[in-house]
């Protein structure tokens, strides 16, 4: 019976943290951090699942590279790693 508690505690301490998704994780973000440009230029605006979706695989790499939010660095790590996992785990909206 312990074996199964103490199993269970484990269990439940790592957690089964679900994908983030655009429209409850990521379109926050995006509002927060990048619509004062991304949201008036052509075919790139973030506030758009669809723009955002096609250009994925560039945003990872620049918030990685910390090259983006443009001309700020106050993006919080857990802010760029919630991005970067939305990337890794399929992009849901």
């Amino acid at each position: 019976m312990k074996k199964m508690i103490v199993a269970i505690l484990l269990i439940n301490s790592l957690g089964y943290a679900r994908n983030p998704t655009y429209s409850e994780d990521i379109q926050a973000i995006f509002k927060n951090r990048c619509s004062r440009c991304h949201d008036y230029m052509a075919g790139k605006n973030w506030q758009k699942y669809e723009d955002a979706y096609n250009f994925r695989v560039q945003i990872k790499q620049k918030v990685y590279s910390k090259e983006m939010p443009a001309g700020t660095n106050d993006m919080p790590q857990s802010e760029r790693d919630l991005i970067i996992n939305w990337v890794d785990t399929g992009a849901a909206k």
